[in-house]
């Protein structure tokens, strides 16, 4: 029973440790995306290219969705599912 214990708190460090490592790549690639110039200016200009642009950055990665939302937390555009 103390090895089952032993086997499951090991378990949970790792899927922790994993989950963390994914956690710090999304937040990577957000900071990443956003200091992109041409993201920028296609957001000022509100440019209907703007999904596109996401979505050939999106395809470089392993991400399955991006979002950018504005201040709200409002949808702006978006590429994946």
């Amino acid at each position: 029973k103390e090895q089952a214990w032993e086997q499951l708190e090991r378990g949970t460090h790792a899927t922790q440790a994993l989950y963390a490592s994914q956690q710090r790549q999304v937040t990577q690639l957000a900071a990443q995306v956003a200091e992109r110039p041409t993201l920028q200016a296609l957001l000022a200009d509100r440019s209907d290219e703007l999904p596109a642009y996401l979505q050939d950055f999106r395809d470089g990665t392993d991400l399955d969705l991006i979002l950018v939302c504005d201040g709200e937390g409002k949808t702006i555009a978006m590429a994946g599912e």
